[in-house]
This record gives C-alpha cells, sequence and structure tokens, in this order.
C-alpha cells in the first residue's frame, strides 16, 4: 500500500472527492431517516383513523404497521387450481402445435406432388 507522501497530486484530489462524498451521502441518509422517524407515526395515525370504525380495515392496517404480509382474500384459487389450469393449457397448446404440423407437412407434400407431377408431364 502507498504513503501519504507517495500519492500523487491527482490522487491526493480523487481521495479528497471520495471523502467529501462518503460524508455527503452519509449526512444525506441521516437526514432522509430523521424525516423517515418524523412522518412514520404521522402516517400510521392518519391511517388507523381513516380506518372509521371499521374492523376489518383496521386489522389490514394493523398488519402493515406490524410489518406483517397483506393477504388477499379475493382469492380463492388454490395450488391445484392452478396446476389443473396450467395441464390443461399445456395439452390445448400441444394438441394446436401437433395440428399445426399436420397441415403444414400435408400443404407441404400436396405442393411437392403436384410438382413432381407437373414435372412429369413434361
Amino acid at each position: 500500500m502507498l504513503q501519504e507522501d507517495q500519492l500523487s497530486q491527482e490522487d491526493h484530489a480523487t481521495l479528497r472527492v471520495t471523502e467529501y462524498f462518503a460524508k455527503y451521502v452519509t449526512a444525506e441518509l441521516k437526514k432522509i431517516r430523521a424525516l423517515y422517524e418524523e412522518k412514520n407515526p404521522t402516517f400510521w395515525q392518519k391511517e388507523i383513523a381513516d380506518c372509521n370504525g371499521n374492523t376489518r380495515r383496521l386489522w389490514q392496517t394493523l398488519h402493515g404497521v406490524l410489518g406483517d404480509p397483506v393477504s388477499d382474500e379475493s382469492c380463492h384459487h388454490t395450488a391445484d387450481d392452478f396446476a389443473t389450469f396450467f395441464m390443461d393449457k399445456v395439452d390445448s397448446q400441444s394438441t394446436l402445435i401437433l395440428l399445426t404440423v399436420q397441415i403444414s407437412l400435408q400443404i407441404s407434400s400436396s405442393s411437392q406432388l403436384s410438382v413432381c407431377l407437373t414435372n412429369w408431364r413434361r
């Protein structure tokens, strides 16, 4: 590692800029954290007050305060439902692909046959 006196003037300038930038970023992060700490309680107090006695909404809000993941109760699908849907989708796509290939082969063979017949008649 280079000693302090072995650094060039450019290296010293780069080091000073890097140190200044690190201090600046640290100070800005402290400001953002302070702002968050100031606004966080007010935000949750307002969210709770906005529930207006609706206990279901209050519990959802409290789960947010506690950091619990919010579950989507409107979705009644199960893993088995998804597996069935997915298998049906794959089967239908496989069938569609096979039909497309068969039709392409039929078109290709009939055009080759007509070319062969045309050449034979000449």
